[in-house]
């Protein structure tokens, strides 16, 4: 008779909604994270933020979950907070859901932005799009006799 031995892993999965968020020095964003089970039951799994082989997070952005772990089916809000100080520019960094045999990853990107965005409404009567304007009228040399 063979000798064997099986491990069954405790498995879970990720999901961020949304991945991305672009706010303003000195704003916050926050994004739903859920763990579903998805092999044999898991006991707790813990979350938290980690570095991408790109960088880390620099100093004046903050990352809370509430709460920070849970057992699977859970969902989580991640809360993201930025002094007014941070530089604009893309940040990239892991969402880490540790579990007892197990780790999953995605990479979250927030952008922080130098100027707001603004939206300008359409004159009214037109649709909204802009085209170059054709010259009406005909400018002809003046003859001299």
């Amino acid at each position: 008779m063979p000798f064997f031995s099986r491990k069954t892993f405790r498995t879970f999965m990720l999901e961020l909604n949304p991945v991305m968020e672009s706010i303003m020095p000195g704003g916050s964003a926050s994004t739903v994270v859920t763990i579903n089970p998805s092999g044999r039951e898991v006991s707790t799994v813990k979350l938290s933020a980690g570095s991408t082989p790109e960088g880390g997070l620099p100093t004046g952005i903050s990352v809370s979950f509430s709460p920070p772990l849970g057992t699977p089916s859970f969902t989580s809000t991640m809360n993201i907070s930025t002094s007014s100080k941070v530089a604009p520019g893309a940040y990239p960094f892991l969402v880490i859901a540790a579990g007892e045999d197990t780790k999953q990853m995605v990479t979250y990107t927030l952008i922080v932005r130098s100027e707001k965005f603004v939206v300008k409404k359409p004159v009214e009567g037109t649709s909204g799009t802009t085209r170059p304007r054709k010259n009406r009228r005909r400018i002809s040399p003046t003859r001299r006799t």
